[in-house]
This record gives structure tokens, sequence and C-alpha cells, in this order.
């Protein structure tokens, strides 16, 4: 007698909504030299972004409705100029577990952040509701690890001065080798 298949499961993609960050000789060389912390992993340059919203694993069949609902939510959001510079910690510098460069835009980029999360409202989808903070995460950080003095040296660095001109929804595959992501759909800003 056949086994009774159980209930199928609907194919899932992990999920998130960014901008794109230019990835510099400065801010390469401020991930080479956090890297060289015991304890620090600094991010892969092709991973540099900043995440707006954080949908993690979604139904595949939601993304047309998701991308409906983004484009809609951003239509009459416009470009902007951002700089990335400085270098930060969460929770904080002493015992940091994400090493972060910092955002100055005037708050556009928390605009951003809440029509995304409009988008994803009106899709019916979960997020990560924490406060948006935006940030550029350039390392990680595993265990005890001296990341002021790093820190110090880059605090008034500026990175990057670039202009914000697309909204992008990602997919996030995670293989043995890191994160690979990949663009779903980009939403140009007016």
């Amino acid at each position: 007698m056949p086994a009774t298949p159980g209930p199928v499961m609907a194919e899932t993609a992990r999920l998130f909504v960014s901008v794109e960050v230019p990835v510099t000789d400065a801010l390469l060389q401020a991930m080479k030299d956090l890297g060289s912390v015991r304890g620090v992993r600094a991010s892969k340059p092709e991973q540099i972004h900043i995440t707006l919203c954080f949908l993690g694993d979604t139904d595949v069949r939601r993304i047309p409705e998701l991308v409906g609902n983004l484009k809609a939510e951003l239509s009459d959001a416009h470009r902007f100029r951002m700089t990335i510079k400085g270098i930060g910690g969460f929770p904080n510098l002493k015992r940091p577990r994400v090493v972060w460069a910092g955002t100055e835009d005037g708050g556009s980029l928390s605009v951003l952040a809440e029509k995304v999360r409009r988008a994803a409202d009106r899709t019916h989808l979960d997020y990560d509701g924490k406060r948006f903070s935006p940030h550029v995460t350039v390392a990680r950080v595993q265990g005890p690890a001296d990341v002021k003095e790093v820190a110090d040296r880059y605090s008034d660095t500026v990175f990057a001065e670039t202009e914000v001109d697309t909204v992008h929804l990602m997919r996030s595959v995670l293989l043995p080798s890191g994160a690979r992501h990949t663009v779903v759909e980009s939403i140009p800003l007016l």
C-alpha cells in the first residue's frame, strides 16, 4: 500500500529589501583592518548594502504581490544623496556583535524603510520589527574582540558619497561559503 503523501510545503525564499552602497578602496581597507582583529569576520564586498527591511523566509507565491505593493508605496519616493561615514558597533563598541559604517542621509533612508514596511504590511508579511537604524554591516564579531582602535581610526572617514536611486528586493541563499544575494526586483526612485 503506497504511503499517503503529507502536506505540500510551499517553496520559500529568504528575502530582504535594500539599497546599494559603493564599495570604495577606503571601505575595503577598513574592512581589511577589522578582519585582522581576532574574533572579527569582515563582510564580503559583494554583500555590502543597507537593509531597509528583512522579510526572512517568504512564500514565493507572495513575491508578485509584494513587488506590486513595493512599487505602489515607492511610487512617490525621490532619489537622494547619502554619505557613508565612520565606524560604530551594535550594541556598542565595547562588546560589539556587529561592526557598521554609518550613514548621513537627512532621514531619507528611514522614510524608505517605512514605505517598505507598509508594503510588507499590505502583503500580510512578517518582518523584523526592530527600530530601523540605517547602517552598513562591515563585520561581525564572535566573542570578545577589541575593535575600538580600528573604529577610532576611521571615526571621521568618509567612505563613500553616492546617490540612492533604486530599491532592491533581494533573495539571500545561505551556503556553506556564506550568503549569496541576488536581485529579485529593482524599483527605481523618482
